[in-house]
């Protein structure tokens, strides 16, 4: 047991230890005072002995360079050297200089080892500072952007010059997960000691086989070694190499329930290459049936009074409808990827077909048979209402009227003017002739109302003129004038309706051409009754010198007309169908222009001048 007096010794030997090191840490607390302590570096700088405003400036640049300083980010197939600040990576100066200054500030048992100690090792201080998150972000998206993948089946091009086939076989997929690659990055970029980094992701098999690919790439330079044909009846079009290398792609489709290479056509670049030159050679408009009737029939009626006309047997034969044919981009699309897929040259167009409207078997159905009914009336030659007659007949010629139709010649004609090459004619206003365009043409309703009185047709809508002209059938003739004067009948036959319109020089024709119904039909007209005395009036002319004359219009009397028909059905059981028009025809006023200063004829009224 230790006597007394070495106890006394060991304490008085303590307290002296205690004592000198008391004394060295007051002495090194003065040294230090306000100091960052020896040692001391960061960034690789030391800061040792400096004040922190000192150390401030000292690592500004440092810390700059700092965040300059690249980092390997990794993933698969790809690194990327990241400078830190593109990041987002901010230090702060300041605050990594009053870090440093803290070091062994602090009054445990360790911060007094480090003071006594700092002169004898070196501590590095990492420097303080923060990331831009939003810069972080916008990196890592952008990174991924251009690092994932979807799952590939393998690429195949082109050379569009030697027509040369090269091929890469398939790759799997390629997923960043942002969110965790953010917080890896983000921690590596604040942590001085890292210098790479892996983003966080994940892989997905390759779908398919190298085989499967080189067999696409095989199919494709075997369709390059010469030209493909589409054709469409006698249509050929002649599809080039170097124009289908330009066409075709090969993409990814579920093939067996797998993801295979696939040898694709797009529509868009089939429109753009060949669009125009398969228009041109597979184009065409639709052309109905047409019935190849006479123009001017084989019999002539002219008869102004009462007559009997019967259907004519006539052989009409048929001219068959043409289909339309439109070039389809679409259908040319898959015609060319199944060309490429089979190994073959030659395939059928891909063209779409539409049917006239009117088509050969519709034809048959409803051909005509007869001429139904037809008429003739006379005008004078080389004179502008003939011009108008001609015209308006050769407008109306060979047009089709279906069974249950009504045909207008309003309709069909249009407004008749002279911008159309219609010419001024006379015509009846207010009980006198003047002159409008495309004048005249009444005589064409009347002719085509006759046709239409003896083919026995329903008759919708006539209207005879205000008053009689020698040239027409009495109660059996029609004015027109557009729109509310028209000649309206219906084809209430079984089939269909032809009509034709010929021309000479001082006459015209309209015939009907059909299926019949009736065995005849008889005209018969009454005896004038009521008559009416026309009136005379003298009107003043300026352009007529003193004591001249002319006759502006010749007048005549009025009447009442009655006109029947008479229908004789082909059944002989049957009762015959009669109709009756009565037509009221105003007298014509008779008028005379006389010059200015001739004196008026005894108890005639004199008119001015319109």
């Amino acid at each position: 047991m230790p006597s007394r007096q070495h106890l006394v010794r060991a304490l008085t030997i303590g307290a002296s230890a205690v004592a000198v090191a008391l004394a060295a840490l007051l002495l090194v607390t003065i040294a230090q005072a306000g100091r960052i302590l020896p040692g001391t570096t960061v960034a690789g700088v030391d800061v040792g002995g400096r004040d922190v405003s000192s150390a401030q400036r000292l690592l500004t640049p440092a810390l700059e360079r700092e965040t300059g300083r690249p980092i390997a980010v990794s993933a698969p197939g790809q690194r990327i050297l990241l400078r830190p600040r593109e990041a987002g990576l901010s230090l702060d100066a300041a605050a990594t200089a009053e870090a440093a200054s803290a070091r062994g500030r602090t009054a445990d048992i360790h911060a007094l080892a480090a003071r006594l100690t700092a002169s004898l090792h070196r501590v590095e201080v990492a420097p303080r500072g923060s990331v831009d998150e939003q810069q972080l972000q916008a990196w890592i998206a952008a990174t991924a952007d251009r690092i994932e993948r979807q799952p590939s089946v393998g690429e195949v091009s082109i050379d569009p010059v030697t027509l040369a086939v090269r091929w890469s076989g398939p790759v799997g997929g390629v997923i960043v997960d942002r969110v965790a690659s953010a917080d890896r990055l983000r921690a590596a970029l604040l942590d001085p000691d890292v210098d790479r980094v892996e983003l966080v992701t994940s892989l997905s098999p390759p779908p398919s086989t190298f085989a499967h690919i080189e067999q696409v790439a095989s199919l494709i330079t075997q369709a390059l070694e010469g030209p493909f044909v589409l054709h469409h009846q006698e249509r050929r079009l002649v599809i080039d190499p170097q124009v289908l290398a330009g066409l075709i792609v090969v993409t990814g489709a579920i093939v067996d329930g797998e993801l295979r290479p696939v040898i694709d056509v797009p529509v868009d670049r089939v429109r753009a290459a060949l669009g125009d030159v398969g228009r041109s050679t597979f184009d065409r408009p639709a052309v109905d049936a047409r019935f190849l009737t006479e123009r001017p029939p084989s019999v002539e009626l002219r008869d102004l009074s009462s007559v009997t006309f019967a259907p004519v047997p006539t052989d009409i034969a048929i001219e068959r409808g043409v289909s339309q044919v439109v070039f389809a981009a679409t259908r040319t699309a898959a015609r060319i990827a199944e060309l490429v897929t089979t190994g073959r040259r030659v395939a059928p167009a891909g063209v779409v077909e539409r049917g006239p409207a009117l088509t050969t078997a519709a034809a048959l159905e409803g051909r005509p048979t007869h001429l139904l009914g037809t008429f003739t009336t006379a005008h004078a030659a080389d004179t502008e209402r003939a011009i108008n007659i001609r015209l308006l007949a050769d407008l109306l010629d060979d047009r089709l009227i279906a069974p249950g139709e009504e045909f207008s010649v309003n309709g069909a004609s249009g407004p008749r003017r002279c911008e159309d090459g219609f010419v001024p004619a006379g015509t009846i206003i207010r009980g006198e002739l003047v002159d409008t365009c495309g004048g005249g043409v009444s005589q064409f309703g009347t002719t085509i109302l006759n046709a239409a009185f003896f083919a026995g047709l329903p008759l919708e809508q006539w209207q005879p003129h205000s008053f009689f002209i020698s040239r027409y059938p009495a109660g059996r003739e029609a004015t027109l004038n557009f729109p509310e004067l028209d000649v309206r009948f219906l084809n209430d036959t079984p089939g269909w309706l032809v009509l034709r319109t010929a021309h000479t020089p001082d006459s015209i024709t309209v015939s009907l051409y059909g299926v019949p119904t009736w065995e005849s039909v008889r005209a018969d007209h009454g005896d004038p009754r009521d008559p009416t005395t026309f009136s005379e009036v003298i009107r003043v002319a300026p352009d007529l010198g003193p004591g001249s004359q002319r006759v502006v219009q010749s007048g005549g009397d009025g009447f009442t007309l009655s006109v029947s028909r008479t229908r004789t059905p082909l059944d002989a059981t049957a009762d015959a169908s009669v109709e009756r028009w009565t037509t009221v025809y105003l007298p014509q006023q008779r008028i005379v222009e006389v010059g200015p200063t001739a004196p008026s004829a005894p108890g005639l009224p004199v008119a001015s001048t319109d």
